[in-house]
């Protein structure tokens, strides 16, 4: 999966994710809803095609470290992979998830996920 993050603030990540998804979704306004009388929807689209990346990284600590301080900012440039080409977005991190596992001699190995949604 080499292909997916190219960089984060124009930096590249050290390690490659183990998962990416990638959701595209719309936002409607408070005032989408369906009608009363016929049962259909009414909806009022505010804005189109918001990506959300779902992240998840498995590595050393000092690799999920710098992982973590690229997300660390309020916002943030990505440029990743989506079907066909490079896209780049104004993104912000959500709550990180991470898990130690037990993997003797070693300094530590984790389990980190994210999801990083454009602005």
């Amino acid at each position: 999966m080499s292909n997916t993050i190219q960089s984060i603030d124009g930096q590249e990540l050290p390690i490659a994710p183990t998962g990416y998804d990638v959701t595209i979704q719309d936002i409607d306004s408070d005032s989408t809803g369906r009608s009363a009388e016929t049962g259909e929807l009414i909806r009022h689209v505010i804005r189109q095609g918001i990506y959300k990346i779902e992240l998840k990284f498995s590595g050393r600590a000092y690799q999920i470290k710098a992982i973590r301080n690229l997300v660390s900012k309020i916002s943030f440039s990505v440029v990743f992979w989506d079907l066909d080409e490079w896209h780049t977005a104004t993104m912000y991190v959500s709550d990180r998830s991470m898990t130690l596992l037990h993997t003797p001699y070693t300094d530590g190995f984790y389990d980190l996920s994210f999801s990083l949604v454009e602005y």
